[in-house]
């Protein structure tokens, strides 16, 4: 389909004009924009009778009249946009849209899809420059709207253990990156992996299309697939280790989050060293540990002070890369177990607010090691999402393995949101003048009393702390 700009349409210049403003039409530009539409539409309507009577004969001139019905059908399209309500509404008002809107896909969250939104993050720039010259300026003059850099990766073949990014992102990626260097900023880096090259690489089970041998009992055979799917992945990707090394710019990085797919299952951990971000205070890792066993990672993330964190933890082992004793704030889930929860509060002895997705069925032992005290904690979540015939609206802790929590002291909690089968019901924790510590002593439902519903994923930006994560500066007001 050919593209017109709007020169290209015929238009008398005065309407050319108009339609470039965003001001207000007066009532001589209205007259003058409606003639041309009624003109525009009688002439469509003839185009359109030619175009049937000549179809019937496959006439040579059935393409030049077909160009010529379009020109006069956006014609119409120009005429219909420039009287459209929008058009009546006041520069400052469109100022106020332009900003809620950059403010929306920066920090909103809406359901559980958290990818849709960074790339909502990395287009917008582009897709709002289209929007008039004015935003343009704007857009152009705010160096932050820029910061969000998203650098696509793929999964390498068995046996590599970098990332890859497809040399297919790399010219708008390295153009956003220098536009960073131009201009330095706090930077947002997100880095999404999926397992597959690309609609001719690796399917969901590490093979290849490209190799067809299917003689699985042929050592020398394996060897050459396996090389031969390094050496392809050599071609289409580039090591994401070169990028960091090569782009000064990255170690700066305040922000940064990692999105992995939850079926990610992988026998060769990913190198750590590429993912050294020394700079980094607020972490988002969504997905499996990519580092499984690897006792080096606890040097990735010196810096890190909030953290979200899901998907990652398992029932063997804690993450080791996040220094848990320098968070403030954590979200850590999904499907948690007790002795996780208790382990990680005793690990976090700066923790100021904390939300934990716990598992539904919860561990019975009740000689679990449980910290003494949590100093620092004035809100605590307690989530447990799925849903079952019990009823806990009576005592947010009610479950035997639970109650242990009465044997912790926090000093400085005040509340504890317990949500629940959907029901969020905010909870006082209250001081208990018999031992000097604080706990659910007197229960006051606060917040969304009875059933909760979470359209658009209210209940979780409100309370997984990825809009406090993530919280953007420097958007025009």
């Amino acid at each position: 389909m050919v593209e017109y700009r709007l020169h290209q349409l015929g238009l008398p210049p005065t309407v050319v004009s108009i339609a470039k403003s965003l001001n207000p039409l007066s009532q001589a530009e209205m007259q003058q924009v409606v003639a041309v539409y009624h003109d525009s539409s009688r002439k469509h309507a003839i185009l359109r009778a030619l175009i049937q009577s000549e179809a019937n004969r496959q006439s040579p001139m059935l393409e030049g009249l077909q160009r010529a019905e379009t020109t006069a059908l956006l014609r119409m399209r120009v005429c219909l946009s420039i009287r459209s309500a929008w058009r009546r509404l006041p520069l400052e008002l469109w100022d106020r849209i332009f900003a809620h809107y950059l403010d929306t896909i920066r920090t909103g969250f809406p359901g559980n899809d958290f990818s849709e939104i960074n790339k909502m993050a990395t287009l917008a720039p582009g897709t709002l420059s289209l929007v008039s010259n004015i935003w343009k300026a704007v857009i152009q003059a705010t160096p932050s709207i820029w910061k969000d850099i998203a650098v696509p990766t793929i999964d390498p073949p068995p046996g590599c253990s970098q990332l890859l990014i497809p040399i297919r992102q790399m010219e708008s990626m390295l153009g956003r990156l220098n536009r960073v260097v131009a201009t330095p900023h706090s930077l947002s880096l997100t880095i999404s992996l999926t397992s597959k090259l690309d609609s001719k690489g690796w399917d969901s089970d590490g093979e290849s299309e490209y190799y067809y041998d299917e003689d699985e009992d042929d050592e020398e055979s394996d060897n050459t697939k396996a090389a031969g799917k390094r050496r392809k992945a050599t071609e289409e990707g580039i090591p994401l280790q070169v990028l960091l090394h090569s782009h000064a710019v990255i170690a700066s990085a305040q922000r940064l989050h990692v999105s992995i797919p939850s079926n990610y299952r992988r026998e060769t951990p990913v190198e750590v060293g590429m993912l050294k971000f020394s700079s980094v205070s607020s972490l988002v890792v969504v997905g499996p540990d990519i580092f499984p066993g690897n006792t080096d990672s606890a040097l990735c993330f010196p810096a890190v002070q909030k953290a979200v964190l899901i998907g990652i933890t398992g029932s063997e082992s804690i993450p080791t890369y996040v220094p848990w004793a320098h968070l403030t704030h954590l979200l850590l889930g999904d499907g948690i177990s007790l002795a996780e929860t208790y382990r990680v509060l005793g690990l976090c002895t700066s923790l100021v607010k904390g939300s934990f997705w716990m598992s539904e069925v919860l561990d019975g032992n009740h000689s679990l090691a449980v910290p003494s005290t949590v100093p620092h904690l004035t809100e605590l979540a307690l989530i447990r999402r799925k849903r079952d015939k019990r009823n806990f609206r009576s005592h947010p802790l009610s479950d035997p393995p639970l109650m242990s929590f009465f044997n912790l002291s926090f000093p400085k909690l005040t509340q504890l949101p317990h949500i629940r089968r959907q029901r969020l019901v905010l909870h006082v924790w209250q001081p208990d003048t018999s031992n000097g510590r604080r706990g659910i002593q007197s229960l006051q439902p606060g917040g969304y009393p009875g059933r909760l519903p979470l359209p658009g994923g209210t209940l979780r930006q409100s309370l997984d702390l990825r809009s406090c994560v993530f919280k953007p500066t420097g958007v025009p007001s």
